[in-house]
């Protein structure tokens, strides 16, 4: 994957990309399943993940940092 968005002359660490993402999106879906006015019968889960996911795309650029390598921590903070 490196390789193809190199050649494409794309630098982008989608790793850390997506390891943000998938948290954000995570922590939205969790919001907007136990919304009061959106747990009801009448509102699809489709519409809830839908709202959540359009709601990563527009949070990205303001939740994600600047330089993903200053965020590294060290192995024991990790445990």
């Amino acid at each position: 994957m490196d390789k193809i968005f190199t050649l494409m002359g794309v630098q982008i660490d989608w790793r850390f990309m997506l390891l943000v993402v998938s948290l954000i999106f995570i922590r939205l879906l969790m919001i907007t399943t136990t919304i009061p006015f959106l747990t009801g019968k009448p509102v699809p889960a489709q519409i809830k993940v839908g709202l959540a996911l359009s709601l990563v795309f527009f949070l990205y650029p303001y939740l994600a940092p600047d330089n993903p390598k200053s965020m590294a921590l060290p192995p024991l903070y990790l445990m």
